[in-house]
């Protein structure tokens, strides 16, 4: 009966993941819309950085330089990702840049 369970709290956790992940481009597509793909990239980064922030305030000082450079350029990389899909998700419709993303 325990597998059950499990079964049905994975099927649950997808199922929401799922339901986040679609809601975000009708909101992505409002957020480009009454601003710039650049500013909406930049808001959301600058969200994700003041959340994490707590988290990774410990461990800042015990990074390496590599590390902290590796941190670097994959934040940048990821910012490139979002610009580029707020930017693309501004030029059509919300469900048709989900359908592309999913690809």
């Amino acid at each position: 009966m325990r597998r059950d369970a499990d079964v049905l709290r994975g099927i649950a956790a997808l199922l929401g993941t799922t339901i986040l992940w679609a809601s975000s481009f009708p909101v992505i597509k409002i957020a480009v819309g009454s601003s710039t793909g650049l500013g909406y990239t930049w808001m959301r980064s600058a969200i994700a950085a003041l959340a994490l922030l707590p988290l990774a305030a410990r461990r800042i000082g015990r990074a390496g330089r590599a590390t902290a450079l590796g941190g670097v350029v994959t934040g940048i990389a990821y910012a490139l990702g979002l610009w580029l899909q707020g930017w693309g998700t501004g030029l059509t419709t919300a469900s048709n840049s989900a359908f592309i993303t999913g690809l």
